[in-house]
């Protein structure tokens, strides 16, 4: 069967739909450009009334563009200039009548700049950005639009140049992600743990790129956790409630997104959130938040400070009736729980079920068995470690909690540390792999000194006998 002779005869929504489910493998390079290109100027004109495309066939069509787009040849041509604009254009035409072929759009420039990266630079050049800023604001009881738009972003966010300081600033990024966060997190509708998944490594990448453009990192040295900027500040809240609300179960305690949140929140600062991370701690005035760093300003497409929104447009009179539905005033509850407790309580968890019992993490044996079961407890343990070692070492309250349960004044030292019933097997396994664990990029001697609390003396005491 010859896919391109047949549409070339036919563009009937039966042949899209049998293009659309063809094998991955079912045409050559120059057929599959070819086809793409045609059905890409069909759909152009079914947009101005014209051409063999009904316009109810423009989701199928785009279907079919995007399954020909597995292969990189495909997504070379759908990633070019002109026809991105094609597609962009049908995303943008985000009518209840439009709603399908809109988001089989929006998966089609993900598919494309996902295998071609300049297709992102094109997507910055075609104000993709102020695209999915209206998404997020006229579709945000959508969780399917809000992922595929989150997406995009992300993509966008990982080019160079300006860009991430418009959607951040200009955009107002932050607020959007905040809102966002707060109401898909508790969400069980279809699509709100991919949109979840989605914002929060949006929000990961885009604290980062945004710290080293505007010169937080600029020759520091920084690492992970050392990158933040105050106009992030709306994201913190959401951010921790929803570290303390997801599930942790016993037998999944990364379940859902919690693995991605933790990520997000290793970037937080502890002491300008600290009546966030620790309820009962008091709220710092604005003076004496130096954890933060002061908002710079907004850069245009060449480089050139712009204002933070625009001077009359609807999008931004959209952000800037979005920002007064956002003030201090509208806020949702604060969150509630000691971050530190909750951490290591997810850190037990996790050492409690891949090294049950006495098992030493230092075995050879032990560590080949969880590579069998595709475990690297390195990867998967650090971050939580991570985010307890910023936690204790940031915040006194935090440290003295932690270690009532780690390492008790009352605790018996007539038998080894690691016995004791006193002490919790999990917790002496957790020093352990924090060793092996930070041995790796972060320095152990750092990660150990703070999650030990600084305390020399007491962590001698007990420790050698």
């Amino acid at each position: 069967m010859s896919y391109l002779t047949d549409y070339r005869a036919s563009a009937s929504s039966t042949l899209l739909a049998t293009i659309t489910n063809a094998p991955i493998g079912a045409l050559g390079d120059a057929s599959r450009a070819t086809l793409i290109q045609l059905i890409i100027d069909d759909i152009a004109a079914a947009r101005n009334a014209q051409g063999r495309l009904a316009p109810k066939d423009v989701a199928l069509a785009l279907g079919a563009i995007k399954s020909l787009g597995r292969i990189e040849s495909g997504s070379r041509v759908a990633a070019s200039k002109e026809n991105l604009k094609h597609i962009l254009d049908v995303a943008k035409d985000l009518s209840a009548s439009n709603a399908e072929a809109s988001k089989q759009a929006m998966r089609c420039i993900a598919n494309a700049i996902l295998l071609v990266p300049a297709g992102r630079d094109t997507l910055v050049d075609l104000d993709g950005d102020e695209f999915c800023t209206r998404v997020y604001i006229n579709e945000g009881s959508s969780p399917e639009y809000i992922f595929l738009a989150s997406r995009l972003l992300f993509f966008m966010v990982h080019t160079d140049g300006p860009f991430i300081s418009r959607v951040v600033r200009q955009h107002r990024l932050p607020t959007l992600l905040a809102q966002q966060i707060e109401s898909i997190g508790q969400s069980n509708a279809p699509f709100a743990k991919d949109a979840l998944d989605d914002m929060l490594k949006l929000h990961f990448s885009a604290v980062s790129k945004y710290s080293k453009l505007v010169g937080h990192g600029s020759g520091s040295g920084l690492v992970l956790g050392e990158y933040w900027d105050e106009i992030f500040e709306p994201t913190a809240s959401p951010l921790i409630k929803l570290f303390h609300t997801l599930p942790s179960p016993p037998s999944d305690p990364l379940a859902g997104s919690l693995t991605y949140v933790i990520h997000a929140l290793i970037n937080v600062p502890v002491a300008p959130f600290a009546h966030l991370w620790f309820p009962q701690s008091p709220k710092p005035s604005r003076s004496s938040s130096s954890g933060t760093q002061s908002p710079r300003p907004s850069l245009d497409k060449t480089g050139s400070p712009v204002e933070a929104s625009g001077s009359g447009s609807p999008l931004s009179r959209a952000l800037n009736l979005l920002s007064r539905k956002s003030s201090p005033g509208r806020k949702s509850p604060p969150p509630t729980g000691n971050s530190a407790l909750r951490a290591l309580s997810i850190l037990q968890s996790i050492l409690a079920l891949h090294l049950p019992g006495s098992s030493d993490p230092d075995d050879s044996a032990v560590r080949n068995a969880l590579k069998a079961k595709g475990v690297s407890l390195d990867e998967l343990a650090s971050p939580v470690a991570a985010l307890l070692t910023r936690l204790v070492g940031g915040d006194e309250g935090a440290r003295a909690k932690v270690a009532a349960i780690v390492l008790p004044s009352d605790m018996d030292r007539s038998s080894a540390l690691e016995e004791t019933r006193r002490f919790p097997r999990e917790v002496h396994k957790t020093y352990d792999q924090c060793i092996l664990s930070y041995s790796q990029g972060h320095g152990w001697r750092n990660a150990v000194y703070a999650l030990w609390f600084g305390w020399t003396s007491t962590l001698c005491s007990n420790w050698i006998r």
